[in-house]
């Protein structure tokens, strides 16, 4: 029997005819961890209003659309917040600093592959930061602890969707195990030897 599960898919899903434009798994999970979470929001802040005195008298489609459009701003905020801090926090933990001091463009060719988790951290604290301070001055309710009880719900979602664009893109790796549930990563992205290991990102996703 074998011990480990063989894992190698193609980390592209398709390619856009005519464009060359290539449709990554990774890609799509990320935009899907935004999706959901954005629709979980939403239901949140909603529940909010219905149970606020002050937006108790407004009727229910009201509330819905109000929901739907802060919950959109916010959504804006959130993902410039993750992408340009996950950016920034990879080059700075990670880049050698000749890397973006030569090709100072190099900080935006996203497609190149360099997210780091713990700089997205610091991108949301700043992006909700901001967020909060614009819109208090329309909600002053909305304080800064108040955003994050909306997105602390959908906020650890998108981390699952997120690892598990990392699990198809063989990155991340977890340590060399024996453990049935082992998988073996048939080409990794930092091109280590296939050898049977925990699956980190879903332990992660989890």
């Amino acid at each position: 029997m074998l011990s480990a599960f063989y894992w190698d898919p193609d980390p592209e899903i398709f390619s856009v005819p005519y464009l060359h434009f290539p449709i990554l798994w990774y890609g799509v999970f990320f935009a899907l961890g935004f999706w959901f979470s954005f629709l979980i929001a939403v239901r949140v802040l909603v529940r909010y209003f219905h149970l606020h005195p002050s937006y108790k008298k407004l009727d229910s489609a009201h509330l819905k659309a109000k929901a739907h459009a802060i919950i959109d701003r916010l959504t804006v905020y959130v993902v410039v917040g993750t992408i340009l801090g996950a950016r920034l926090g990879h080059f700075i933990f990670y880049e050698d600093p000749s890397t973006y001091l030569s090709d100072p463009l190099e900080f935006f060719r996203f497609r190149n592959g360099g997210l780091a988790s713990h700089g997205a951290v610091l991108g949301i604290i700043a992006a909700t930061l901001l967020f909060s301070y614009r819109i208090r001055k329309i909600y002053p309710d909305f304080t800064w602890v108040r955003i994050l009880d909306f997105i602390a719900v959908p906020t650890p979602l998108a981390g699952a969707c997120i690892r598990l664009g990392n699990f198809f893109n063989q990155e991340i790796l977890g340590t060399p195990t024996d453990l049935p549930w082992a998988v073996v990563f048939g080409h990794p992205a930092d091109r280590s030897l296939p050898v049977p290991r925990h699956p980190a990102q879903l332990y992660e996703a989890l």
